[in-house]
């Protein structure tokens, strides 16, 4: 497959995917689904959790040697920077989430949509507009890692990714449709909430394939650790409120480790079949 056929294939299951998600909302009630939001965020979490460890932080180590390698020969790899890749990730969604555009509407939502009267930090009570930008940029980076991967050639770093970022992005979609139903009582408006929200991750990637094509490989090793921060914040913020409560805490880990799980064995087979190094 070509490398622009494979960019225009992923692209289009990136958008397709979150609108097929994200239009449950309008055709039938959400309250049902609501329910199995939280088992859904914490398999999702999973995945994350799989993704950084199991590949992005294991590949953006593996592309900072080889530039070293092929790009600065003689010259050993500053692992000093693996760390501050990650926790400038970590840290760039924590900044986020503290002035309110945060990714989490889909977790602090649960209880909204059924019962009006509860209250959450960051919950947006004039506009939804604070929280459809934050989960744009979370989508942008997310098209920022599978860019990076594309343009890296790692055929097993990209289908990894697509697939772990997609099982993310299909609860986020969800919410963002019944969420922007419920605050803005305007079907066109939320409908074109979620082509934005859908519509970040495939730009991102068309953007940042061609960025990442034009510079070094220790830039999209450094992207792709950057990308393993914000995964690891966004799984972490994701499980902990549950975690804390009694009744759900075994329920909610047990799919988080279903997904960590899951990522693994996919990572397994993706480097056995598809990894094209």
């Amino acid at each position: 497959m070509s490398p622009m056929l494979q960019l225009i294939l992923v692209c289009l299951v990136t958008f397709v995917g979150a609108v097929a998600m994200g239009a449950i909302p309008f055709i039938r009630s959400a309250q049902g689904f609501m329910s199995r939001l939280e088992d859904m965020t914490g398999l999702a979490a999973g995945f994350l959790i799989g993704a950084a460890m199991l590949v992005a932080i294991p590949e953006g180590i593996e592309m900072l040697t080889h530039a070293t390698e092929h790009e600065l020969p003689g010259q050993e790899v500053e692992f000093f920077a693996v760390g501050i890749a990650l926790m400038l990730g970590f840290v760039f969604m924590m900044v986020l989430e503290a002035f309110g555009f945060g990714h989490d509407i889909h977790e602090e939502h649960h209880d909204h949509a059924v019962d009006h009267g509860h209250e959450h930090i960051n919950h947006p009570s004039k506009s939804v507009m604070p929280a459809i930008i934050g989960l744009t940029v979370h989508a942008f980076i997310d098209g920022m890692v599978i860019g990076a991967s594309m343009a890296e050639g790692s055929a097993a770093l990209t289908f990894t990714m697509v697939l772990v970022i997609m099982m993310h992005k299909f609860p986020a979609a969800f919410s963002v449709s019944a969420f922007s139903l419920h605050e803005r009582h305007d079907r066109n408006r939320s409908k074109i909430d979620l082509l934005i929200f859908s519509a970040a991750t495939p730009i991102a990637i068309i953007l940042f394939w061609n960025l990442f094509a034009q510079v070094s490989a220790v830039g999209r090793g450094l992207a792709v650790l950057f990308s393993a921060g914000t995964f690891l914040y966004i799984a972490t913020v994701d499980v902990l409120p549950a975690m804390h409560v009694t009744s759900k805490a075994r329920r909610v880990a047990s799919f988080v480790l279903a997904g960590v799980v899951v990522v693994f064995l996919i990572t397994l087979a993706a480097h056995s079949v598809l990894d094209l190094h």
